[in-house]
């Protein structure tokens, strides 16, 4: 930190590394207690882990999207290689919720690390499509995705 706190980089490159790391960690930090929760039924937490990110996603501007989705390759090998270890924390907290899921019998018999790709991806990509300005509130369409991803994977007693 330089004087009064304000950042001093050394160049793009650190600047695009912190702004795509303070988010991925915000994010990482908002899921992790929904991860390690295994208390709560794996299908509501499945439900709130989807509508966390979803509102989460949602409240970020468009262009912050787009700059930590596509700017990882813009990354030194080793701000990529830290990134890339937060995105794994991500999906190892989704993945361990599905798992729970598929264990006590609420989902079928899912790989539950492409289910959990697929998640990320409809959220991911709700920054081209979603406007708050729509007929679907944040957290309705948080609701929405969560049945879409839930109706696929449920199990089928």
């Amino acid at each position: 930190m330089g004087i009064a706190g304000t950042a001093f980089f050394t160049g793009k490159e650190a600047i695009l590394y912190e702004v795509i790391r303070d988010i991925t960690r915000e994010l990482v930090d908002l899921v992790t207690p929904l991860g390690n929760d295994e208390s709560t039924d794996p299908v509501e937490l499945l439900r709130t882990f989807i509508k966390t990110h979803f509102k989460f996603h949602t409240s970020m501007k468009k262009s912050m999207i787009t700059v930590t989705d596509t700017g990882l390759k813009d990354l030194s090998p080793e701000h990529r290689k830290e990134i890339l270890e937060l995105r794994r924390e991500y999906n190892r907290m989704l993945d361990k919720i599905l798992r729970r899921g598929i264990d006590s019998g609420a989902l079928a018999d899912i790989d539950e690390g492409i289910v959990g790709n697929f998640i990320a991806s409809i959220i991911i990509r709700s920054n081209v499509w979603f406007s708050e300005k729509g007929r679907l509130t944040v957290d309705e369409m948080g609701d929405a995705v969560f049945e879409f991803a839930y109706k696929g994977i449920k199990a089928h007693r």
